[in-house]
């Protein structure tokens, strides 16, 4: 299947507000509302939809996001099998992703405190760790959303930015709006009655939370899992340490008007900045790695991994 320029509109779109109606996206896509239905299911069928993000500040409710890098060693594929099945099956992963470079896998996990993470890894160790060579921690201390302006070769990014921080004062939310923020981080385009039927509530009710949880910027915004490898591109995490922490400001304004960049992070363990983006091949972030260095003569090492496949990635 060619995506031609309805597509990539229709897929930029929905990268920008991924719970819009079919109406509001056939106005902007000048097409009726039952084509784009059908090209939003063929879309989906053919792998270039692979699902739709609710981008949920979840530091908000009071948790942190750990990164997990690791290497084996002397792992068969059945017990490396085994140890992304155990991870598939906790809650509180966010993400697990098959990676090529310096690590094999990466995962994210979301923890209230340290004790949580303390008991995770006990239990993770006790299985898995004589197959690890080495493993990286990382804590997000700011994640960073961008436009996929690449589909329709734009210079310019829409200015949707959306921007995870760590937050001292939290929000205190029931158990209905924590259930509607589950459902949704599965499927951003879960009807509302499906939702409502779901919970056994009042239609109108839910839409009222959903918007109470929009407005207290716990929901930040919708956006598209993307097959990128459909489009022959490959998804690419740049890792950068900083002997100049004031290019802060300037890299992330850098990555903002870069068509290809779609995540940046600023951590706290082992390297200063992650940038995750999807672009045409090696050689392509070779030069823009390149690129950059010269532009921020302050960054002092760099590296790259190649992000295989997800596993798993939402948000809650």
């Amino acid at each position: 299947m060619a995506l031609d320029v309805k597509d990539k509109k229709i897929l930029q779109e929905l990268d920008f507000n991924a719970r819009q109606t079919l109406s509001q996206l056939s106005k902007k896509v000048k097409l009726s509302r039952d084509i784009v239905n059908y090209r939003i299911n063929k879309l989906e069928k053919e792998g270039y939809i692979k699902g739709y993000q609710t981008i949920v500040n979840f530091s908000k409710l009071g948790y942190l996001t750990i990164r997990f890098h690791l290497k084996f060693i002397d792992i068969s594929p059945k017990i490396e099998k085994n140890l992304i099945a155990f991870l598939l099956k906790k809650e509180n992963i966010l993400l697990v992703s098959r990676t090529k470079g310096d690590f094999d896998l990466s995962f994210v996990i979301q923890i209230k405190d340290l004790f949580e993470l303390n008991n995770f890894e006990i239990e993770f160790n006790s299985l898995f760790n004589k197959y690890i060579k080495s493993r990286e921690l990382g804590i997000y201390l700011e994640i960073y959303h961008f436009q996929r302006s690449y589909l329709l070769n734009e210079k310019n990014k829409i200015n949707n930015q959306k921007i995870i921080k760590l937050e001292k004062d939290t929000n205190k939310i029931d158990q209905n709006d924590l259930k509607i923020l589950k459902i949704l981080s599965k499927n951003a385009r879960t009807p509302l009655v499906k939702i409502s039927n779901k919970l056994n509530m009042n239609a109108s009710t839910v839409a009222n939370k959903i918007k109470k949880l929009e407005k207290d910027k716990i929901i930040l915004g919708y956006k598209l899992l993307f097959g990128f490898d459909k489009i022959n591109f490959s998804y690419f995490k740049i890792d950068f340490i900083l002997r100049d922490i004031s290019l802060r400001e300037n890299l992330i304004n850098y990555c903002k008007n870069n068509p290809n960049i779609i995540y940046a992070g600023w951590v706290s363990g082992g390297v200063d900045l992650e940038i995750y983006l999807e672009i045409e091949n090696a050689q392509k972030l070779l030069e823009l790695i390149e690129k950059m260095r010269n532009l921020f003569p302050g960054i002092r090492e760099w590296g790259y991994t190649s992000f295989e496949t997800y596993d798993k990635f939402n948000y809650l």
